[in-house]
Parts: structure tokens; sequence; C-alpha cells
């Protein structure tokens, strides 16, 4: 979405999910989808922002939410958040994130071959997210979805040959979600942190690895 009349404002997508959401057996969950999303696209419209979205409020997780979408995960990869080197030079404020993180249980790995399993979640977000936009008034809106690299940092390959083999399975597992997300006229952000290598961390990356996912991003759009 374009204007020549002045800069749009948007966000980055993620917004604080109800507490009950941490609840799975949260009755009647899509009634109460439907309302949190129609409440925070309202408050951001009322905010002043012109490109609105559901603030992932079906997404546990920016991207570990895949594994309810695909098959192909289970078990136990990687313990995510200890090794950050921003704890070395901000040392109160690592104690307290270390301290925090070590609470968090392992994400799930990939243990066999990744497939989409579930399309009807993304309609519903596209339902959801135009209904309260609709509601609110909203110039525009946009829906999030993990990119094929970022979902290599969260959710460890133990099934697939290589990296390169993995993203590829990746990228034809979400491809489906992206089409879906465009081809209702709604902005798709992918969330791709992973382009950018995280030095000082066990997970820090060369230029060729980090080329190598934009490849594959890229391709995953196609």
């Amino acid at each position: 979405m374009r204007s020549i009349e002045r800069l749009l404002t948007t966000h980055t997508g993620s917004l604080p999910r109800p507490p009950e959401f941490g609840d799975a057996a949260v009755a009647d969950y899509d009634r109460a989808l439907c309302g949190a999303v129609g409440t925070v696209v309202r408050l951001q419209a009322d905010a002043g922002i012109d490109l609105v979205s559901d603030g992932e409020m079906s997404k546990p997780s920016y991207a570990t939410y895949v594994t309810e979408r695909t098959s192909g995960f289970g078990g136990e990869g990687f313990k995510m958040g200890t090794s950050l080197s921003d704890a070395i030079d901000f040392p109160d404020w690592g104690r307290a994130l270390v301290t925090a993180m070590g609470t968090v249980p392992a994400t799930q790995a990939c243990i066999g071959e990744v497939t989409r399993t579930d399309i009807e979640s993304v309609h519903r977000d596209i339902a959801n997210l135009k209904s309260a936009a609709d509601a609110a008034g909203a110039v525009g809106t946009f829906l999030t979805a993990a990119s094929p690299g970022v979902l290599t940092q969260f959710l460890e390959n133990q099934y697939y040959p290589s990296h390169e083999a993995y993203l590829e399975a990746l990228a034809e597992a979400m491809r489906p979600e992206y089409l879906a997300i465009h081809e209702a006229g709604i902005t798709l952000q992918l969330d791709c942190p992973d382009l950018t290598p995280r030095v000082g961390t066990s997970n820090s990356h060369t230029l060729t690895w980090v080329r190598g996912n934009a490849s594959w991003g890229a391709t995953s759009r196609r």
C-alpha cells in the first residue's frame, strides 16, 4: 500500500495476547480469538496506525506456531536464548535474562518430513483480520508469517541430510500460507531475523550461510 499524501504508519506485528490464551483449554477458542483480533485492531486504529495486523493473536510464538500447522515436528530441539553476547556487556540485565530463559523448555525438532497439514488456520486469520479492519475503518492490513530461515533457528533439524534440504522443505510447506495471505489482498510480512548474523552466540553464521537463507526465502515466495 502506498500514499502520496503522507507517510503511512505501521508496526512490527506482534502485540500482547490475552492472558487466557496461554491456556490451551480456553472455552470457545474461535470466538475468543475473533474478539481478541477485533479489540487489538480497534486499538491500533484508534492510536493512528494505518496498516494494522491481528497482533499475532492466534500464534503462541512468531515462529513455533508452524508446528501446529505442519507435520514433521516433535521431540526436543534447541534450548533457546542463553548465550547472548549482550549479557556480557550488561551483566545485571544478562543475569535476569539467563535466569528467565533457563525456565523456557526446549523447542520441538524436525524429526520427519515437513508437509503442510493445516491451511484453514491462515484462512481463519485472514477472515478475522478483514472483519476487524472493516469495523475499525483501517487504511490497510498486514499479516506476519515465519520465513523458512527463521524456522531453522527455532526448530532444530534432526531429519534432513543438510541445511539446504531442510530449508527447501520448509519453503514448500510455508508457500500455501504465504500465497493465501497475498491472494487475500493483505500485505505479507515475512519475519526474517535469520538474515542478520547473530554475532557472539552459538548460532553465529557466515556470510555464505546468510546468503543461502536469503536465496531460499526468495524462492519460497515465487
